[in-house]
């Protein structure tokens, strides 16, 4: 861990000196393990280490100015996940910048088919066919993201990343193995690597982006890929009618059209998923 402190220390410094208001920030560490459990994974060991640049008395609704991060985990399941990421929500005034690198192994990553009418059968699930609703995936990418503000809680977004995912099918037979014997799922699309670059609007006037009390949240994006595109409309509102009671609801839709690969079939669009970025 102490390489990982060396290089994130650097770039940190590096983010500072480049900084007009450089001379006055202050970068706060923190390093610690954690346990998790699901029933799909497991049990997960990981640990997290970051850099935050604090905003110190100014009332924002970022967590913070800046802050720099490395999460690492693994599962009981052979699942994994290694992420670096970057990300200024209020260190340069009016801008926000994410960049994240993340590498990481879905090794029970649940698989019904493909289609609205796929058909689920229970008793499928057997002592010799154990997976037959799983997929091992392995994910691997590079992303960023550029905020705007445009005026008052209006933004609008620029992002690109690349890409690269790798389906494996578990032992025994399983729905994955099935479609892409019978060509439901394109073979000539697995391992699948290819950019995307996107664009959007963003209306946001969360009282606090970590813990919010009040507020909405409308997104709208467009994403093109390798031979296909995506629409994507989201909705996030929250209520908070006395003390101690808040209400949250969201709805998103998506639209695709094209040629889409498994990968991209698996996953939706949309800006970085991150309350505070």
């Amino acid at each position: 861990m102490a390489d990982a402190h060396t290089w994130l220390g650097a770039w940190a410094a590096v983010a500072v000196s480049a900084s007009p208001l450089g001379a006055q920030r202050v970068w706060r560490s923190n390093l610690y393990p954690y346990l998790s459990y699901s029933t799909t994974d497991g049990l997960w060991a990981a640990a997290h280490y970051g850099l935050t640049s604090p905003l110190g008395s100014t009332d924002r609704p970022e967590l913070d100015a800046a802050a720099l991060s490395l999460d690492v985990g693994a599962s009981t399941q052979g699942s994994y996940s290694l992420s670096v990421g970057a990300r200024a929500p209020a260190y340069w005034d009016g801008w926000r910048l994410l960049l994240t690198l993340t590498l990481a192994r879905d090794n029970r990553l649940g698989f019904f088919g493909l289609g609205n009418e796929t058909p689920f059968a229970r008793d499928s699930v057997t002592t010799t066919a154990p997976y037959f609703y799983r997929v091992s995936r392995t994910y691997a990418a590079t992303r960023a993201t550029i905020q705007r503000r445009v005026m008052g809680p209006l933004r609008v977004l620029a992002g690109a990343s690349l890409e690269r995912s790798d389906f494996r099918s578990l032992p025994g037979q399983s729905v994955f193995r099935r479609d892409v014997a019978s060509g439901i799922v394109d073979s000539t699309t697995i391992p699948f690597t290819a950019g995307t670059a996107r664009a959007g609007v963003i209306l946001d006037t969360r009282d606090n982006e970590l813990d919010p009390h009040g507020g909405l949240v409308l997104e709208g994006l467009f994403a093109t890929g390798a031979g296909y595109t995506r629409t994507t409309a989201a909705a996030r509102i929250y209520v908070h009618p006395i003390e101690r009671l808040i209400l949250a609801a969201r709805l998103a839709g998506e639209g695709m059209g094209g040629s889409l690969p498994l990968a991209a079939q698996l996953s939706m669009e949309s800006r970085p998923a991150c309350s505070r970025c």
